[in-house]
């Protein structure tokens, strides 16, 4: 719950009236948007370092930030090719918060 609370305007009482489908959806979001302005960054980044490499060895963008989050298609497809049960539900959502 602090995660939600500390990333999103929402009150307690609302984030117990969220369903497990809203949860990861704003997960999801938050996750896209973390990744969306750690890429401005690694942009502005590459621009600065440019201008003071005399060889083209600047790191790509993926490379200094990561793989961006996966898409819907993705989760999809995965959900498609492995059986979920409501145990691992819970463990890969520990994981997304960082607690497992």
């Amino acid at each position: 719950m602090k995660y939600v609370l500390s990333i999103s305007d929402m009150r307690p009482w609302e984030f117990w009236e969220l369903t497990l489908a809203e949860f990861n959806v704003m997960i999801d979001s938050y996750l896209w948007l973390d990744y969306q302005e750690n890429a401005k960054l690694a942009k502005h980044a590459r621009w600065v370092m440019s201008a003071h490499v005399k060889e083209n060895k600047i790191p790509a963008i993926e490379k200094m930030i990561g793989k961006p989050p996966k898409t819907e298609a993705d989760k999809k497809k995965e959900k498609e090719e492995k059986p979920v049960t409501a145990k691992q539900d819970l463990e890969d959502m520990k994981k997304n918060m960082g607690m497992g």
